[in-house]
């Protein structure tokens, strides 16, 4: 079998999220829909910078998430007509499915993933921000979100209410 024809059977596609100044790198099941800036019913003064409050989709009330706040990039996302929200499924908490929206700055673009193509990049992981670890990919690095932790962040949200 051609050396291409193998590779190409080795290769996955991601969904890069382009967020303030950075990329996330999730699955393609993950993103479910990416909706214009909906109507946002501001999180209350006691909440975490990176909870910007809650929004209406499909008649469920989901939490809007700021990753540049939550990853510690002070960087807002400033144009309003370049903002969207992409609506990610989260393994829940417990037995919940869990949906929520990531304020993005961009459209989320397919990227092929090659094992050729990719370098991991050496301590990149940060817990607390909800980080597994970072990927160059070809010329882009790509930040891989911790979804279980992040999960865990949005129902603690709710305990703590």
């Amino acid at each position: 079998m051609p050396e291409a024809a193998t590779e190409k059977s080795h290769e996955l596609r991601g969904l890069l999220l382009p967020v303030s100044d950075a990329n996330l790198l999730l699955p393609n099941a993950t993103v479910v829909e990416v909706l214009s800036y909906p109507d946002v019913t501001r999180a209350d003064a006691g909440s975490p910078d990176w909870y910007l409050g809650k929004f209406i989709w499909r008649h469920l009330t989901l939490p809007l998430i700021s990753w540049g706040h939550l990853s510690g990039q002070a960087e807002v996302i400033k144009t309003s007509e370049r903002k969207r929200v992409a609506v990610c499924h989260l393994p829940g908490a417990g037995d919940a499915t869990l949906f929520v929206g990531l304020e993005t700055s961009g459209m989320p673009r397919l990227i092929p993933l090659t094992q050729k193509g990719m370098q991991a990049q050496a301590d990149s992981a940060d817990a607390e921000c909800c980080i597994q670890g970072e990927l160059k990919i070809e010329d882009t690095l790509a930040c891989i979100p911790d979804l279980n932790e992040l999960g865990h962040k949005i129902a603690g949200l709710d305990q703590h209410r």
